[in-house]
């Protein structure tokens, strides 16, 4: 995921959007996903190599399809990168 800063600190909005990412859960049919996986706070403190600002986080995935709910597939990855064009 690629986030381009053009006004702003971009310090504070990288914590900022950390935090959001941190309380954000989706909810679709009764279905909470999208949520943090239990090993990823972690990564939220982790840059991605050659980026100052950037970290990584892990979340949970669930397909829903007619008549069923499968929640224990792999977690899917993301890679949030800023660019500063301030």
């Amino acid at each position: 995921m690629i986030g381009y800063v053009v006004k702003g600190d971009i310090s504070t909005i990288v914590n900022n959007i950390k935090e959001k990412v941190q309380s954000n859960v989706f909810n679709a049919n009764s279905v909470k996903f999208g949520q943090l996986s239990d090993d990823s706070i972690d990564l939220l403190f982790e840059k991605v190599s050659y980026f100052d600002y950037s970290f990584k986080s892990k979340h949970k995935r669930v397909i829903i399809i007619p008549n069923a709910i499968i929640n224990n597939i792999e977690d899917i990855l993301i890679y949030h990168v800023f660019c500063d064009l301030t």
